[in-house]
């Protein structure tokens, strides 16, 4: 944790009580946690979070975490919505996943692992569980890499999605209680707000209440059999088709259990129609929950054979017609397939048999089920949504890592950001009706091996720059992760009642990241031969300042066909000969993309001999592409150093565009 945790709060060690005392002179973690539970349980609930914090900063003293004070201190901080602690219960929350408590905490650990999984790619769950059954300490840097990466403000102490999510926790325990088979004690409803959020819309009835509904269903069976029925034996019962037809609805009504619905409807997707999701009881009476579709509430016995003996066509059919005719003014689908439903109905007085007619109804419902389990456009929204990070724009980012060894023989990486702020100025116009100025800042984190930070370096350039900056880190560790994060500031006009102020706060309007894992650092020893990363890009205007632009090119991962392709990378280590010369060979080869298959056709080959008098040499090469066709292409570069014979090369992936 940072200096938040250390500086936020100072408890008064009395406020504990002499048992807690006594647990805590103990020394054992555990007790810390219970202190804590002990007051929430009794309802004291800030003295609980006080405990806590306490608790959170003895246990940093003694260099130990303690996952499930992390866990209850954002749990409880969210449920009472005591935002004054929302910053150090994001920090409590990630300091309690460092490593040391997977084994320890391992039922903790678990729960959490389960209300965390429901946010997750398949692949991911397959590897968390995996992780999980091992006791593997990776667990752990993965659920704290997760939340720092879905962090919508990573330069401030406040993660955003990590408050969203236990705020959504606590609002769907609060409010979905129809049962408790979620990892969050809610039921199903609760799952789906967890992953994302409010609904925009949502549908509430019950089904099949209406007895005129199914007055028109009997009526067609009943001209179906009048039909393929004698004119003789029409006229001997005109009094009975009342008394017939109250008889069906009866035996129909056996089956309708009245089911209510509740049906969200997400219009935020990118899909042609809404995303909806159905809960109910399934069959009507059965557990509630989230179901595939319609069918669901209607009972499977009402289209067994033996359900129809004495109505002719199976009373499922029957529903079936009811339900979609009541809820096919909110999904086309829906619409859909009672116009399908009415086609079979249609078909009664054409001489086919009860049993075909049957037959057809089970075959459809078959067909609605299928669809309804294995539905495409479900199947293709993502595993979670968050609103806080749709209110602020993104900025389009390019951050080309280049590792290299300093003039030490140190490894080093230069991170070069290089930003586009797509900017609403709309949003932000002066009240003189001008684009006031803007500002751009570039932060650079380091994280080491346990998602622990333990390097923040920050350059803000000012409108009218280029908007890159190069960062230049030592690289000492494989484990190291980096994350550049890219804001652009607006300050606000002062009006004339602020004029004189100093303390009018900047407004983020863009904001931007991208993350780079771990890479291999170069080797230092002379006995090896050694290379670089390549820096792909365009020539540099000769306008940016060295400092934020050390190299001779500006990166670029698209290239117009009419610029040449610049090729900037550093040989170390070379062998002299007996004459105190260094002899080595540069070859490329260049080939478009088709797939994972380069196309022979669109590719260069070239090759360099170079002789030099010094073991490091740095190479930049300029390439007509004007004649390669569009798309995609690897290059690659080849280093040979002819004394040693040592061999080293480098790859790199580039678009050209027209």
């Amino acid at each position: 944790m940072r200096k938040i945790l250390q500086i936020l709060i100072c408890l008064p060690v009395l406020l504990m009580g002499p048992q807690v005392l006594s647990q805590i002179a103990s020394g054992l973690p555990s007790d810390y946690y219970k202190a804590g539970l002990v007051h929430r349980d009794a309802g004291d609930w800030m003295a609980a979070v006080k405990s806590w914090v306490s608790a959170g900063q003895i246990l940093q003293r003694q260099q130990k975490t303690d996952a499930r004070i992390g866990i209850s201190f954002i749990e409880l901080i969210t449920e009472k919505k005591t935002v004054k602690y929302y910053e150090l219960a994001c920090e409590m929350y990630l300091w309690g996943f460092s490593p040391g408590g997977v084994q320890k905490y391992n039922k903790d650990i678990e729960n959490e692992v389960e209300r965390i999984v429901p946010l997750l790619n398949k692949d991911m769950r397959k590897k968390w569980h995996s992780l999980l059954k091992k006791n593997d300490p990776q667990l752990l840097m993965e659920i704290k890499s997760f939340w720092i990466n879905k962090d919508p403000t990573p330069t401030t102490a406040t993660n955003e999605r990590l408050l969203e999510h236990w705020q959504r926790i606590a609002h769907a325990r609060k409010n979905f209680r129809n049962g408790k088979n979620t990892a969050y004690g809610t039921d199903d409803r609760g799952l789906i707000y967890v992953k994302y959020g409010e609904p925009e819309r949502i549908a509430r009835g019950s089904l099949g209440t209406k007895r005129a509904d199914f007055k028109v269903w009997t009526d067609f069976l009943l001209d179906g059999k009048e039909t393929i029925a004698s004119d003789a034996t029409r006229r001997a019962r005109p009094g009975q088709r009342a008394a017939e037809q109250s008889f069906l609805i009866g035996e129909i009504a056996r089956f309708n259990n009245y089911p209510e619905y509740e049906i969200w409807f997400y219009h935020s997707f990118d899909t042609d129609e809404p995303i909806s999701y159905i809960f109910g009881n399934l069959e009507g009476i059965g557990r509630y929950g989230l179901r595939d579709g319609v069918e669901d509430f209607i009972p499977g016995r009402a289209f067994l054979r033996t359900s129809s003996y004495r109505t002719g066509v199976s009373p499922g059919a029957v529903l079936q017609s009811v339900y979609y005719s009541e809820l096919m003014h909110l999904r086309p689908d829906f619409e859909d397939r009672y116009n399908e439903l009415e086609q079979i109905w249609n078909s009664l007085g054409s001489g086919k048999s009860s049993l075909v007619i049957n037959n057809l109804f089970r075959m459809k419902r078959q067909g609605f089920k299928t669809a309804d389990k294995f539905n495409p456009a479900t199947a293709s929204v993502p595993s979670e949504k968050s609103n806080v990070d749709q209110t602020i724009p993104k900025v389009r980012m390019l951050v080309s890592p280049f590792r290299f060894l300093n003039k030490q023989g140190l490894p080093n990486i230069a991170l070069v950001a290089l930003s586009y702020p797509q900017i609403r100025m709309d949003t932000i116009v002066s009240s003189q009706g001008r684009f006031p100025d803007y500002s751009v800042t570039h932060t650079a984190i380091t994280y080491d091996g346990n998602h622990n930070e333990i390097r923040r370096q920050s350059e803000a350039l000012h409108s009218g720059d280029d908007n890159v900056y190069t960062f230049i880190l030592p690289h000492k560790d494989i484990q190291n992760d980096f994350m550049i994060i890219t804001e652009v500031f607006h300050f606000p006009t002062p009006s004339s009642a602020d004029t004189g102020r100093f303390d009018i706060s900047p407004e983020v309007i863009a904001l931007g990241r991208a993350n780079i894992p771990g890479l291999l650092p170069l080797s230092a020893s002379k006995e090896f031969l050694e290379l670089s990363d390549l820096l792909i890009g365009v020539k540099n205007p000769g306008e940016t300042e060295s400092q934020r632009l050390p190299f001779p090119l500006v990166p670029s991962s698209r290239i117009l066909a009419t610029d040449l392709l610049k090729i900037y990378f550093e040989i170390y280590h070379l062998y002299f000969d007996e004459a105190g010369a260094v002899h080595y060979t540069i070859d490329f080869e260049m080939a478009q993309l088709q797939g994972k298959k380069k196309k022979k056709e669109e590719s260069i080959s070239l090759s360099f001999n170079f002789d030099a008098y010094q073991t490091t040499s740095n190479e930049e090469f300029e390439i007509d592409i004007s004649k390669l066709t569009s798309g995609s292409y690897e290059l690659l570069v080849h280093v040979t150093d002819e004394i040693s014979g040592q061999k080293k090369f480098r790859a790199g992936n580039f678009e050209i565009v027209e």
